[in-house]
């Protein structure tokens, strides 16, 4: 895909948002060990998936604000994450949970925003991986290339 029809500044926009949001994700995760350790052993396992989450989302946003059309469906799911975790907090327990859902909310904006000024969405186009195919299989060899010089042999080049 050819990125010269996406603005550099939005991509700069686009990465300076999504690196900051790694940043988040990953100080997230270091303040997650305390409460990993902090927690009982009935809760343990939930706190350490949650702090292995935060590890995990921060990786995807460096990956999104690296290369933001290389990777189709990953802005789709982090978006739907966030969206998704916003909204069943809210619909569960809009009180209890009203800070959480906010920032959920909030990233998942972010997302949205950064996904539209990246144009995003490019990463899904088909013609890339035609046009890798083209190209490795005019990469390919000839199977005996001693015999590529005589093709009234009936092993002329592929």
């Amino acid at each position: 895909m050819n990125d010269s029809s996406v603005a550099p500044w939005r991509d700069k926009v686009a990465k300076a948002v999504m690196l900051t949001l790694a940043l988040a994700a990953s100080i997230a995760f270091a303040s997650a060990s305390r409460a990993v350790t902090a927690a009982p052993p009935e809760t343990k396992a939930v706190e350490i998936w949650r702090m292995l989450g935060y590890l995990v989302f921060s990786a995807i946003f460096i990956l999104l604000a690296l290369r933001p059309r290389k990777h189709p469906g990953l802005w789709e799911l982090s978006f739907l994450h966030k969206a998704g975790v916003a909204a069943f907090l809210i619909a569960v327990s809009p009180r209890v949970s009203a800070g959480v859902a906010a920032m959920d909310g909030v990233l998942a904006l972010a997302i949205a925003v950064c996904y539209v000024l990246t144009k995003g969405y490019r990463a899904w186009n088909v013609t890339e991986p035609r046009a890798a195919i083209r190209a490795a299989t005019r990469r390919v060899s000839h199977p005996v290339p001693e015999m590529a010089q005589y093709p009234w042999l009936g092993h002329g080049p592929l």
